[in-house]
């Protein structure tokens, strides 16, 4: 998660704002899997890591593709 809160923080320095969504998707993927999954503290583990990964993979991708605008 702090990877991808420190790329948020550049992109939104930059003034890339379109960068929230990632954030705010991210949060609700994560109380739906915890929602779903939550038979077992592993199966929580499980989804926060997912959930970081995709995060931090979203912002990366965005932040690249955007960088020269």
């Amino acid at each position: 998660y702090s990877v991808g809160f420190l790329l948020t923080m550049v992109c939104l320095a930059l003034g890339k704002t379109n960068v929230n969504i990632f954030p705010i998707l991210c949060a609700v993927i994560q109380i739906i899997g915890i929602w779903i999954y939550h038979g077992s503290i592993s199966a929580i583990i499980s989804v926060n890591i997912m959930t970081g990964i995709v995060f931090c993979l979203s912002v990366s991708i965005y932040y690249l593709r955007n960088r020269n605008r």
